[in-house]
């Protein structure tokens, strides 16, 4: 049986700069990693912010429409049920008022 050398401090020190400078790459390749994720999220997020905003523009002038039109359908019931309405407007509106 071989006897090993006996491992010195210089020795020891050797190995941990070597797992120190291989912990380092591997620390510096995580990070750019990291950097280069959380740039396309940023970018991701962005895109999908924009998208929202232009949704929203599209519905904005529909649910105005809509709420012209609920508006006038209002009016339009609180015509054909009240029998004191504007007796100018009844005749036009008297065959949507029958039930």
């Amino acid at each position: 049986m071989r006897r090993r050398r006996k491992r010195t401090r210089d020795d020891m020190f050797q190995e941990i700069l070597q797992a120190s400078g291989a912990s380092d790459t591997e620390h510096s390749a995580w990070r750019i990693t990291l950097v280069d994720r959380m740039d396309r999220d940023r970018v991701d997020r962005r895109k999908a912010q924009e998208k929202e905003r232009d949704v929203q523009r599209e519905m904005l002038p529909l649910l105005k429409q809509q709420a012209d039109m609920l508006e006038t359908l209002v009016d339009l019931q609180i015509q054909c049920s009240d029998p004191c309405s504007d007796s100018m407007f009844r005749p036009m509106f008297a065959s949507l008022c029958s039930p």
